[in-house]
């Protein structure tokens, strides 16, 4: 998996590339986490993710509330 983070005042972008499997599921937490905590709206970018396992999308819902429990945007791009 690949993980890069731009970031623009405000906003940025997680581009996420490759397999999201479960042996990454700890690298996705982390690249969230951080992500958020520096910006106020997120857009994830998933064009580039062959294959994602269950526990990595679980990840992303739990990404999501926790913009939401914070005042925070995320949205998925293309």
């Amino acid at each position: 998996m690949n993980l890069s983070f731009l970031q623009s005042g405000d906003t940025g972008v997680l581009t996420i590339g490759g397999e999201m499997g479960i042996e990454f599921a700890s690298e996705l937490k982390s690249g969230f986490a951080d992500a958020l905590e520096a910006v106020t709206s997120l857009e994830l970018d998933l064009t580039d993710v062959t294959t994602a396992s269950l526990c990595c999308l679980q990840l992303l819902c739990s990404a999501h509330r926790a913009a939401v429990q914070s005042g925070k945007r995320l949205a998925v791009r293309n």
